[in-house]
């Protein structure tokens, strides 16, 4: 099992790691589920089952345009309210992340037992807002940008 995992949104091609991934799809899981379910949004039982694979295995490529088609702007401010979670939340402890099962049995994915910043997810949410506007700068030639380390936002 690899740690990054391709993705791609309205026509840019990336890189995450598969811990970040996880983390935004588990969080916008939490923030429809916190919903009444009259108030969920008529196509997320079209792709509730296919995000909650992502959030809990890692080798599966990221094709948010799938689950965004033809309600981008809906399913941006679900992952803009997952950013405002997780933002205000601040860290991830490896309990939390044992803890929320996504997926039948299978949690999150999580590596290490360290805790872990949730910034590096926020500013991946934010990246995919930034790629549907068309505002997200391209990598440069010959390279793919990479998000959901701690060190930042870098191209490989």
């Amino acid at each position: 099992m690899s740690r990054t995992t391709p993705g791609t949104f309205c026509g840019t091609d990336f890189w995450v790691y598969d811990v970040c991934k996880a983390l935004l799809l588990a969080e916008l899981i939490d923030v429809v589920e916190a919903m009444a379910p009259d108030e969920r949004p008529p196509w997320w039982p079209e792709v509730a089952e296919d995000i909650r694979v992502h959030a809990a295995i890692s080798d599966v490529l990221f094709a948010a345009d799938e689950w965004a088609e033809g309600h981008e702007e809906e399913f941006l401010l679900l992952v803009a309210a997952a950013c405002d979670r997780l933002s205000a939340r601040g860290v991830v402890t490896p309990g939390m992340a044992h803890a929320c099962v996504v997926l039948d049995d299978m949690t999150v994915i999580w590596r290490g037992n360290e805790p872990m910043s949730t910034e590096p997810v926020v500013t991946f949410g934010h990246a995919l807002a930034a790629m549907a506007a068309g505002t997200y700068p391209e990598a440069p030639p010959g390279h793919q940008w990479f998000f959901g380390t701690p060190d930042g936002v870098r191209t490989i």
